[in-house]
């Protein structure tokens, strides 16, 4: 059985556990330390995405190679000593044309194949417009800060 991996922080600037206090002489320090640390993410994120790109890339073209020579043996499954490797097929729809699609729902009475969500962007026009909130929904409100560097 391999081994778990535990996470390697030593690369990453020095951040507080969660139970630690956090503690500033003043707010400009809070928001210099804020920004810093959103900064370092922003470089680590870009870092990892260029990372997970290529390895992605790597195990497209490692399925491919798989399941060519599946292909050429005839099998849907192959087991050796480092795992097994099965073909999986994965069935998707996408809307081409919504106008068609909506009038084929109305028409067969197919509510069904539409997710049940509120529309977010429309919801809030509305509820801008009339002050009203439609109804069955729930209206929720975040307040946090968002961190801006000085302008120049």
């Amino acid at each position: 059985m391999a081994e778990k991996q535990i996470l390697d922080t030593s690369k990453y600037p020095e951040v507080p556990d969660y139970d630690q206090d956090v503690n500033f002489e003043n707010i400009d320090s809070a928001i210099a330390t804020y920004i810093a640390t959103r900064d370092d993410l922003d470089k680590e994120r870009k870092s990892y995405n260029q990372y997970e790109a290529r390895a992605k890339n790597y195990m497209a073209r490692i399925e491919m190679f798989v399941k060519d020579k599946a292909d050429e043996l005839g099998m849907d499954s192959v087991r050796t000593p480092s795992g097994t490797a099965f073909r999986s097929v994965k069935i998707s729809y996408r809307v081409g044309n919504w106008d068609e699609y909506w009038a084929w729902i109305k028409e067969h009475d197919y509510s069904q194949c539409v997710e049940r969500r509120a529309a977010k962007n429309a919801v809030k026009e509305i509820h801008d417009e009339t002050g009203e909130i439609p109804p069955g929904l729930e209206y929720y409100v975040e307040v946090g800060f968002d961190f801006r560097r000085p302008s120049k």
